[in-house]
């Protein structure tokens, strides 16, 4: 059996249902996300190791592509870089919408990675909470878009305001702070942009 939980995304930007799906108990064969799907649920989260299991688990391949399949964004949340190079390379290939949020402090010893992933798949949305440098932020979008960037809270493992804080304090024009704050995932979601 796998666990589902209801998640309410409490922010401006989107106030839909998210499936966390545990990984450890996935069945290939159960049709889970189309399950989902038909329950209403926006997206399916999967978290690399507070479940037991890490992106090395092949079930990861499944999921991505059966997401896919579905045309349910697909949001992967790690926590060590080996995970976020597994996760990339399990869901990228699969077309689909995914998010890739990295859920620890000390960003930008990932960033490097981060633009590589960007560039080698351009269905991947990169979280850009954990980049707390001045001008990383920019950086990224310089290079690959704002409309693939968007900013997750990054906790419990570091203080969310801080990467708000500068994307208000970036160079960006307001369209590209308005995507990265929220627009992005609001076109993925299939929502309504923010204001």
């Amino acid at each position: 059996a796998y666990e589902i939980y209801q998640c309410d995304w409490s922010s401006d930007v989107c106030s839909s249902d998210l499936a966390i799906v545990n990984l450890s108990g996935y069945d290939p064969y159960a049709a889970t996300v189309s399950k989902l799907k038909s329950q209403g649920f926006k997206a399916c989260v999967l978290m690399s190791g507070l479940f037991g299991w890490t992106a090395a688990n092949f079930a990861l391949r499944s999921v991505a592509k059966e997401a896919a399949d579905a045309a349910m964004p697909l949001q992967i949340c790690v926590r060590h870089p080996l995970d976020l190079a597994l996760a990339a390379d399990a869901a990228g290939p699969s077309g689909g919408p995914v998010m890739l949020r990295w859920m620890r402090g000390g960003g930008y010893t990932i960033m490097q990675d981060l633009l590589a992933i960007g560039r080698e798949y351009s269905n991947i949305l990169i979280d850009v909470g954990t980049l707390t440098q001045s001008g990383a932020i920019d950086h990224m979008a310089a290079r690959l878009g704002p409309d693939r960037l968007f900013i997750g809270s990054s906790m419990p493992e570091s203080h969310g305001a801080s990467a708000w804080f500068l994307l208000a304090a970036s160079d960006l024009d307001p369209e590209a702070r308005r995507m990265i704050g929220g627009g992005s995932l609001a076109n993925m979601l299939g929502l309504a942009k923010p204001e």
